[in-house]
């Protein structure tokens, strides 16, 4: 349905876009559209109820999960008993059984915090239930969880319900092997819960941050500080607008803060839509089931306003036309209307939507009312010009679906504007027209923000360096002591050898490349293209299903999946359809909707690693500030939704503001940034636009050599080489394969190491391949020389790994700036200093110079300060990356033991602090003989 417009005598991108919008929808109600549309809300019924009638294979799926969880293959039964707490009936044991089983398996686990989720799920779920049994147990084991976890309020409450559930049980009941157990560990501690009567209650609250210098008390634009002013001028001959200090911003101030209007979510299923909590266990709304929370204390804060969408959820209306936030908004303005607008006798006399409008605009009071913003929505007529021809027709087109399923189906009329006297036809009109005003808004005003969620859980940990040093020890063992430093001897290599294996042409087969993998950029590259939203894809998957219905597995769920299609092909095919043919296509797309939406979605959770979540808000505040690809002020979400603009640095007074809309010169190229702005309407024109494309530093990091003109440098924006004529991509996709090609001759030969002298040769001669195909500066290049530097530091070669180290940043100096650099390059070096250290001042093998090994630490500490400044600029929750203290902690005692032990042979002076350090001194008699050589 997204690709298939309405029946119109005139298209909608021909329509007068400044005419009133009620006149523009009074013309899409026309005989064909609406009975196209009730077809449509017709086969959404059909759907939904053979959805249902589908789930009944469930109850083989949990006993299927239950023998897996007891065996070896606890994962994969972990994994369908996921599936199945997130879309099993809500009526069902199904639900009910696979929420205990899962709870008991994480109570095992010690995963206290999950087990008391899915048992607090399990009560609510099953309050009708009389099994006195097994309430007593569920009750038992969120005692014992809750108590471990300090949660002793909590714990007390529930042990009350224990005793009470017990007391009504036969001592026959009482005796079984799980309640005995449960009441052996509650007797350890229930004589402790009597005694506590003080509640440690754990906040939840996030510190609120305040703009600098405090709110600004302006009607214009609230959010930002009183330390910036909003200019707006708009005459015949110029129209200009900015936001600027008034005094003097240190770097790290907030500029302001905001609470998004609207925020949704691209990928369903994965994490919390409430909260946006990211958590390995997720629920779905016990009606609608498709709805997700992290639990079911944001299940009960959602419930005032779910429960008037939950309908639209349930025959996946919303998810069909990609209106989350759409619908969710109109509730929150029809909520308002109809407790402080309608309830006006003014509204009780006007009888056409034209009116009612026009009342609306003129009763709404901004600075008083308490949804000022969500009604500053309707009193402000958004310019439909700003919007594209496809979004324009996709809006009309949205909104007049949406108003027939409110009107037919939801009965939103009939709860929110049954104050009204007006028709029904002019209601309909009106409802059209509010969510023609809100979805432009949301299309002009909503920002998305992209970032990466794990699938597989938390990411590994260690309590210490040398916990992270031993996993990849078990890999790679080191070279002894009695080892020659010399490489060549030590592998039995020539030069001669090496250079040969080097400039040998690679034979790329065509099965290798069949399973080559695409070399993956780093973190800190972001493309600048339109971003392609997961929940589209699938429904343009659906639309190639119709046309190839013989190909479900390899459209749906093969390699090709999540590879777009062509629109315009798509849309032409639509176009040309015949009014019975549209009715095919349309039943067949919902139908299939219904029947993949699950599978496809809930597989991402098993088929790969991470998925790129789409964080979509809508901040009316952040509009005001202009967009420059060089900005001095970054906007960060923090962890309680708000939004926040932050100083990058140091802002002079009378300096505009400029934030970033994904489009930022240091990590994205001309074409990418001119590509993406286009699709969002702007023009970019700033300092950063104004430099020659060859002269910018992101471009002549991304050089390579021409492997016919010796040395020649070609880059991305002379496309091919000027004195050959060799073709830049071409040419950059030959290298690419290579890396890959070899990099996976490495994986082999490494997990665990078998042919280390063939391990040397091939990590040898790709990385001398990397330095003759790419530039210094490539990021390619960068990270092939990395996991060089990282394997020789693992093999002991120290000296050769703290040359190449020393060479990257060199490199990464002149052409990267260092707010990319934090957790991308300098990451990856911090590993190879920690193994450097480790080997060389712990385990006193074969050792460099202490002058190296001292300079080593130090950059180490400016790393590790960097990365913990950064995550306080950017308002990161440091206590996820506790690591980052530990660290500082064991470099700080190499440092201070490298330096006790540098004092005594007179190469630094020792301090005060460091002469208690003279008991270690006969341990390092191995770095006095080696500062003696």
């Amino acid at each position: 349905m997204h690709r298939l417009p309405l029946i119109l005598s005139t298209p909608s991108v021909y329509w007068d876009r400044d005419a009133p919008e009620y006149a523009l929808f009074e013309n899409a109600m026309n005989e064909s559209n609406i009975n196209e549309t009730e077809s449509f809300l017709s086969i959404l019924d059909e759907a939904e109820k053979l959805a249902i009638s589908r789930k009944k294979i469930f109850q083989s799926q949990l006993e299927g999960a239950h023998r897996l969880v007891n065996s070896d293959q606890l994962v994969e039964g972990l994994k369908i008993l996921n599936i199945l707490v997130l879309s099993a009936p809500k009526e069902s044991d199904v639900f009910e059984q696979a929420l205990k089983i899962r709870g008991d398996l994480y109570l095992r686990q010690c995963y206290f915090q999950g087990a008391i989720n899915d048992f607090e799920m399990f009560l609510h779920s099953s309050k009708k239930r009389n099994d006195h049994s097994q309430l007593c147990e569920i009750h038992g084991s969120i005692t014992i969880a809750c108590y471990m976890m300090r949660f002793y309020d909590k714990a007390k409450r529930h042990l009350r319900s224990y005793n009470k559930y017990k007391a009504k049980l036969s001592q026959e009941c009482v005796n079984n092997n799980i309640l005995e157990t449960i009441n052996a560990h509650i007797f350890r501690f229930e004589c402790e819960l009597d005694d506590y009567n003080k509640v440690e209650s754990k906040s939840d609250t996030t510190s609120q941050e305040i703009p600098h210098l405090g709110f600004n008390e302006g009607k214009e634009i609230k959010p930002i500080p009183s330390a910036c002013t909003y200019i707006n001028i708009d005459h015949k001959q110029s129209k200009f607008s900015g936001v600027f200090p008034k005094v003097d911003l240190p770097k790290a101030s907030a500029i302001f803060l905001e609470k998004p209007l609207s925020t949704g979510l691209n990928v369903p299923l994965i994490q919390c839509e409430l909260c946006l909590h990211r958590s390995d266990q997720v629920y779905t709304c016990f009606n609608c089931r498709y709805k997700t929370y992290c639990s079911f204390d944001c299940i009960e804060k959602d419930q005032k306003i779910h429960q008037y969408e939950c309908s639209a959820y349930r025959s996946l209306l919303i998810y069909i036309l990609d209106a989350q936030n759409l619908y969710r908004l109109f509730i929150k303005v029809s909520m308002h209307l109809d407790e402080h607008i309608f309830s006006k006798k003014l509204f009780r006399k006007l009888m056409s939507a034209e009116d009612i409008l026009k009342n609306i605009e003129e009763s709404v009071d901004i600075e008083n009312s308490e949804f000022g913003f969500l009604m500053n929505l309707l009193r402000v007529k958004p310019n439909y010009n700003k919007l594209h021809n496809m979004q324009y027709s996709t809006l009309v087109v949205t909104a007049f679906r949406l108003t027939m399923f409110i009107f037919r189906k939801a009965n939103l009329i009939l709860r929110f504007y049954k104050k009204l006297r007006t028709p029904d036809t002019h209601k309909m009109v009106l409802v059209g027209v509010i969510l023609m005003r809100l979805f432009c808004h949301l299309l002009l005003n909503t920002f998305d923000f992209e970032y990466l969620i794990s699938l597989v859980g938390k990411k590994q940990t260690y309590k210490t360096v040398y916990d992270e040093i031993a996993e990849w020890t078990k890999l790679i063992t080191p070279v002894r002591p009695e080892d020659s430093e010399n490489k060549l001897e030590c592998y039995n290599l020539t030069k001669a050898e090496i250079l040969e294996s080097s400039t040998r042409n690679l034979e790329i087969s065509e099965e290798q490349e069949k399973y080559m993998s695409n070399f993956t950029p780093l973190k800190h590259t972001q493309l600048c293209n339109p971003i392609e939203r997961p929940l589209s894809i699938f429904k343009d998957k659906l639309v190639e299903l119709y046309f190839s219905p013989s190909d479900t597995q390899f459209i749906m769920y093969g390699y090709m999946a999540e590879i777009t299609t062509s629109h315009k092909a798509m849309s032409a095919s639509i176009a040309k359809m015949p009014s019975m043919e549209r009715l095919k296509f349309v039943r067949s797309f919902v139908i299939n909707f219904h029947t993949h939406f699950l599978n496809y979605f809930l597989r991402l959770g098993v088929s790969f690693s991470h998925v790129r979540q789409i964080l979509s808000q809508h901040c009316p505040t952040l509009r005001k500030f202009k967009h420059s690809c060089d900005p001095n002020v970054k906007v960060v979400v923090l962890d309680n939704g708000m939004l926040m603009g932050i100083a990058l640095r140091d802002i002079k007074k009378g300096e505009e503001l400029v934030v970033s809309f994904k489009a930022n010169c240091i990590r994205h190229t001309r074409t990418e940034r001119t590509t993406f702005l286009k699709h969002i309407n702007i023009q970019c024109q700033c300092k950063a636009c104004q430099i020659p494309v060859e002269k910018e530093l992101i471009n002549i990091r991304q050089g390579i050599y021409c492997d016919v003109c010796c040395g020649h440098i070609i880059t991305a924006s002379e496309v091919k080489c000027s004195q050959c004529g060799k073709n830049f991509n071409i040419l950059l996709l030959k290298y690419r394969k290579e890396v890959t090609m070899m990099e996976n001759n490495i994986a082999r030969l490494t997990n665990p190491e078998t042919d280390k002298r063939k391990l040397y040769l091939v990590n040898t001669v790709l990385y001398l391949r990397m330095k003759n195909n790419f530039v210094p500066s490539n990021e390619i290049r960068i990270q092939v020389e990395l996991r060089y530097a990282r394997y020789l530091a693992l093999k002991n070669f120290a000296e050769k790994s703290y040359q190449v180290l020393c060479e990257i940043n060199r490199n990464i100096a002149q052409y990267y700036n260092e707010d990319i650099l934090w957790f991308s390059f300098y990451s990856d070096m911090l590993l190879v200093i920690k193994i450097i250290m480790y080997y060389n001042v712990d385990e006193k093998l074969n050792p460099i110079s202490l002058y190296c090994l001292l300079e080593l630490c130090e950059f180490a500490l400016y790393i590790l300060n960097g990365q913990h400044e950064n995550l306080c600029l950017l308002k990161i929750d440091t206590l996820v990356h506790t690591e980052i203290y530990d660290e500082i902690k064991i470099f700080k005692k190499w440092k201070v033991t490298l330096q006790y032990t540098a004092s005594i042979i007179n190469v630094v002076p020792i301090s005060e602090e460091n002469k208690d350090l003279a008991d270690d001194a006969e341990n390092l008699s191995h770095l006095n003989k080696s500062s003696d050589n």
